[in-house]
């Protein structure tokens, strides 16, 4: 606290501006008790095991100190197994979101039936009874006449309240979207290649060359969950980073920087591929023979020859001189290169076919498009195979495996382009041909034994790459995000909420009664942002779980006040960091605790939220039921002994302590956490399970996407059943075309920009901002820290050469204008961003007043993702494509 401000004018000056705030009686018990502390002769002073909420990971532990009912201090645990008493700049300024004017204090009703940003709802504070009821009315309504008029949405703030999302599991086939993700899809070929959800990372306890390519492990946002200790860790046993951005980030300023074109990143990975397959020419044989299904023979047709009798795919044993089954165990030497005639067909392995894929790109055709020399991507394609110890093997515990010190990353600065999906692949084909696939050394699963082998022997694809989803087409469509066309698209929201607001153009015949919205804000998380609240306009009732007025607030009918994060009781389920890097050396299945502290307001955690509506609607057994067999966290069913009765509505405090003692035993609930540091180990992995090769060393990893093409081919043969239905935007050949099996290139989008949109803009994490989830963005304490030492914040970058040619000097106001809009901001010149760029920094910038005028005029990256249909996302993943041509000029 500054000098000469006590705790109590502190306390005042809070209430008083939440009086001016004039939203609900909440604001009164704040200032009786403020006042009260001031007669209080010796403060009440506890301290209690809590967890950071200001990203998305929330697996920090801190202790947070309070007196007589008011927060005080929040420090890092120095006990705490994750981050040992460090904190990111965010978890040092979140003490003021607990009492941040602009919160939701009370139940709120709108009474201006017109919808929209910047015209007021009208608000009026309500009951919780009259709040509940109403929306349990209105959903049961829903649910008796189609459950799939209500849309359900989460956010990333959802991991506060892990019951939320088992909301549609309990309620029935509503539509299930995410705020979280259109603008970080890094899910496709994890899913797809290695079985896990979210992405892969990098083994950093004994990886030699990491190369990132849009991509980073922590630093840049200063995460201190591990990652920033254990790159330095790493630096310093001589660990060489590569990083090729566009912008030099923190990790590239203590390593080596490769500036890329935005976008530019397909190109580049292609023609190191090239590189790779054409001029090195130095494999890992042994993975490609027996861990990849590279050796599966490929017909003319380009699917694999199967045997009549088992349907297993088939390879040419050399030593035999015929073909057998991919798992015969005589097989001596499986051919990866060769023509063969198996049963009168021609066939190939499918090394041939991978291979010839890359036959044209080579790094003189690739760097015209990303303005990396050749000669570079050469001496990096010849540095990575030459790190990657091909042939060689480390012992880990009592286990001989493969080492592979490499590990070529990308992640959402590849993935989020309209090439998205097919760079992530080309990158993992990399690391494939030198055999770093879940081994010390090279890319890592984010969970142990997450690679069980599928009928075909390849990894067992996860989550939205499941075959099922390509299996649930219907026409006309029903989905508003078009699961049916895109089903393995991660999250569309400006998709969803066009559909919503234009359903006729596309033959939807249901229409969205209800929305539902808990722990996220489409409109300011994804693309098209004005798209996203026409969508939500439309919709005749809609309800939040919110924080603050925020965007989706205003466009609502009913507001359910959330907790801050402070106040909400969590377990936190970790076995990783984010970008799975064997912290310490081992990993396990921890549960972090959040001891909460006492409410402010007139506020509810969701899941009580959520059970209430539940009980309201008459589903209270059928909650009970499912909960039983499925609980929060766990996601174990609960012992006998602590299973919920019929007929009573329990708390979600109590269902929460039944579920950590039916998993972990009776003497390890929530009690268990309050007196013991606020974490459990729930499961301790050996050295070598820390490795999937441990658990299947038997599995292979598609090179060959034959998954996709059998994807694909159900998809398209839906298509071919309904020709009235299509993907708005696209011709749907070439739609067919990305479901193929090998890479391939097109002319994107962003390419076929008019010459005077010359730039093009993105944006990047820092530390003091980087989600949108919950109101976790809005921290003053952080942001007046930024404004004051963070140059690029709240500024539009360009590069010094940039700047000179168009007349442009520091701090001028100037506009950044694509084809579909514009916005404005102070010039920050800087040598740290490509010259062909405009880097924006954070996301930053809001849509409505109602949470700070401050906040309205600051610099919003998203209002440039507009006109976003189909054609502007990856038709793999659904990822938003967040390059934008744009012309700069001084406003």
């Amino acid at each position: 606290m500054e000098k000469g401000l006590t705790r109590r004018s502190f306390l005042q000056g809070v209430a008083a501006a939440g009086a001016l705030a004039g939203v609900g009686a909440g604001g009164a018990l704040f200032r009786e008790r403020a006042m009260a502390e001031a007669d209080s002769a010796a403060p009440q002073v506890e301290q209690l095991h809590s967890l950071c909420g200001m990203c998305k990971s929330g697996q920090c532990g801190t202790i947070v100190t309070v007196t007589d009912g008011v927060v005080t201090n929040v420090e890092g645990n120095p006990d705490y197994p994750r981050n040992f008493g460090a904190l990111c700049n965010r978890g040092n300024s979140q003490m003021p979101h607990t009492y941040n004017p602009y919160r939701v204090k009370a139940p709120m009703k709108r009474t201006n039936p017109e919808k929209g940003l910047g015209i007021d709802p009208g608000w009026v504070e309500i009951s919780w009874d009259e709040a509940l009821d109403t929306v349990a009315q209105k959903f049961k309504e829903v649910r008796d006449n189609d459950p799939r008029e209500l849309l359900f949405m989460t956010g990333f703030a959802s991991r506060d309240y892990p019951f939320t999302a088992q909301f549609p599991a309990i309620f029935g086939d509503c539509q299930v979207l995410e705020s979280n993700g259109p603008i970080c899809s890094i899910h496709y070929t994890a899913q797809m290649m290695f079985g896990v959800f979210p992405c892969v990372g990098f083994d950093v306890s004994y990886c030699n060359l990491l190369i990132n390519v849009g991509s980073h492990v922590g630093q840049n946002y200063g995460n201190a969950s591990g990652e920033c200790n254990e790159m330095n860790e790493a630096r310093e046993r001589g660990m060489r980073t590569v990083v090729i951005d566009p912008r030099c980030t923190v990790e590239a300023s203590q390593g080596e920087w490769i500036p890329i074109r935005p976008g530019g990143d397909y190109a580049f990975l292609l023609a190191f591929d090239n590189v790779l397959f054409y001029e090195i020419e130095k494999y890992d044989e042994e993975f490609l023979k027996n861990r990849s299904n590279c050796s599966y023979l490929v017909g003319d047709d380009g699917w694999f020859l199967r045997d009549p009798e088992t349907d297993k795919p088939m390879v040419w044993d050399l030593a035999d001189g015929k073909a057998k089954v991919f798992d015969d165990s005589t097989i001596a030497d499986a051919a990866l290169t060769g023509s063969f005639e198996v049963d009168g067909k021609n066939a190939t392995p499918s090394f041939v076919k991978v291979r010839e894929a890359f036959k044209d790109f080579t790094p003189e055709w690739a760097e015209d498009k990303c303005t990396i020399p050749a000669a570079t991507i050469r001496q990096l394609a010849n540095d990575f195979v030459e790190a990657a110890c091909i042939g060689q093997t480390i012992k880990i515990g009592d286990e001989i495996m493969p080492y592979r010190p490499v590990a070529l990353m990308p992640n959402r600065g590849v993935m989020n382009h309209e090439q998205g999906a097919y760079g992530d692949m080309a990158a993992r084909i990399a690391c494939g041909l030198v055999g770093a696939m879940d081994v010390p050394g090279g890319l890592q699963s984010n969970s142990r034994g997450s690679n069980p082998p599928d009928k075909d022997g390849v990894v067992t694809q996860a989550k939205e790459l499941s075959p099922k989803n390509t299996e649930s087409f219907h026409y006309p469509p029903v989905h508003f995000d078009l699961h049916e066309y895109i089903p393995h698209r991660h999250s569309m929201s400006a998709t969803a909420f066009y559909n919503v607001a234009h359903p006729e153009e596309l033959g939807f015949e249901i229409r969205a009664k209800a929305f539902f919205c808990v722990g996220g804000n489409p409109v300011m998380a994804g693309g098209d942002c004005e798209t996203i609240a026409e969508g939500i306009a439309a919709v005749p009732f809609t309800v939040t779980v919110g924080y603050h007025y925020d965007e989706v607030a205003q466009l609502s009918d009913i507001l359910l006040p959330d907790n801050a994060h402070l106040e909400n009781l969590v377990i936190n389920n970790w076995n990783a960091t984010n970008f799975y890097t064997n912290y310490l050396g081992s990993a396990w299945l921890r549960r972090g605790f959040r001891d909460p502290i006492q409410k402010t307001y007139n506020t509810m955690h969701a899941g009580d939220i959520t059970m209430e509506i539940f009980s309201r609607m008459g589903m209270l057994d059928e909650m009970n039921e499912y909960l039983n067999g499925s609980c929060i966290v766990t996601k174990a069913p609960l012992a006998d002994k602590y299973k919920l009765d019929p007929g009573t509505l329990y708390t979600y405090e109590d269902v929460l302590d039944r579920a950590l003692k039916s998993a972990d035993g009776d003497d390890h609930g929530l009690d268990y956490y309050r007196n013991n540091g606020g974490y459990y180990f729930a499961k301790v992995y050996t050295p070598d399970e820390m490795y999937n090769y441990h658990w299947h060393p038997e599995t292979r990893y598609q090179l060959y996407f034959h998954t996709q093409q059998e994807n694909g081919k159900r998809l398209m043969d839906n298509f071919r059943q309904h020709p009235e239905a299509y993907v708005w935007g696209w011709d749907m050949d070439m739609y067919e075309k990305f479901y193929q099996p090998t890479l391939w290139w097109w002319e994107p989008e962003i390419d076929k920009a008019p010459k005077e949109f010359d730039l093009r803009a993105f944006f990047y994490k820092i530390p003091t901002t980087f989600w949108r989830f919950g109101g976790q963005d809005q921290l003053p304490w952080a942001r007046t820290w930024a404004q004051q030492f963070v140059p690029d914040y709240n500024t539009i970058q360009l590069n010094r050469i940039t700047a000179e040619e168009k007349g442009l000097q520091e701090g001028d106001w100037i506009v950044v204008e694509s084809q579909e809009a514009k916005i404005e901001g102070k010039l920050h010149i800087t040598e740290l961003c490509h010259p062909d760029s405009v880097a924006i920094a954070g996301a930053l910038g809001r849509l409505v007043d109602t949470i700070g005028n401050d906040t309205i005029n600051d610099v919003c990256f998203n209002k440039l993702l507009t006109g976003l249909k189909p054609r502007m996302h990856d038709p793999l993943h659904g990822g938003v494509e967040d390059t934008v041509p744009v012309k700069v000029y001084k406003a």
